[in-house]
């Protein structure tokens, strides 16, 4: 397996609020479960929030030089489609797009990516993905978040059976851990 773990963002299109319905959190679970039960990816943390999705994963070997975070944009965004069409929802015409090669568009183009090297780093990344949700308001605890992987680092229950612990992957220092501020 390569050793590349990557944060990947996912921004909704002009940063609407299109992850706020609970069929469109279960596509975005759903989609990163098979990416995982495929052996696409290795997936180590994520949140799902009303405007972005942010994901810390590993492409596994085969799918090194493929853009998975582009196929797992474009088949969420088929899938939202599908639904909000099926349920006649107003929304999807504020999803409109004025580009030639699409009617609609769900995400931002080219979302960002930032490698990870140290395991220091990947925890820094775990908490400040943990805590957005708080910071909203969503919740007054991470762990508290359905749809993040808060609860799994805090209780070691993997509630999706798709998480993997970066601690398999990136080595924790050694020495006694860091004073944690009050």
């Amino acid at each position: 397996m390569t050793n590349i773990v990557e944060l990947s963002t996912m921004c909704c299109y002009k940063q609407q609020a299109l992850l706020t319905r609970p069929e469109h959190k279960k596509i975005i679970i759903n989609s990163l479960k098979f990416l995982v039960k495929e052996k696409r990816i290795v997936l180590y943390g994520f949140v799902i929030m009303p405007r972005y999705v942010q994901v810390l994963w590993q492409k596994q070997d085969e799918w090194k030089d493929k853009n998975v975070q582009q196929m797992f944009s474009k088949y969420t965004a088929q899938k939202i489609k599908h639904y909000l069409k099926s349920e006649n929802l107003p929304e999807l015409e504020s999803f409109r797009s004025n580009r030639t090669d699409r009617i609609y568009q769900f995400w931002e183009r080219n979302g960002s990516k930032k490698i990870i090297l140290t395991y220091q780093e990947a925890q820094s990344e775990l908490m400040f993905m943990h805590i957005a949700p708080c910071d909203i308001m969503i919740c007054k605890i991470p762990q508290h978040y359905h749809y993040s992987s808060a609860k799994f680092y805090y209780s070691k229950v993997d509630q999706w059976k798709m998480l993997t612990d970066i601690s398999e992957h990136l080595q924790r220092p050694s020495g006694p851990p860091p004073n944690r501020p009050e």
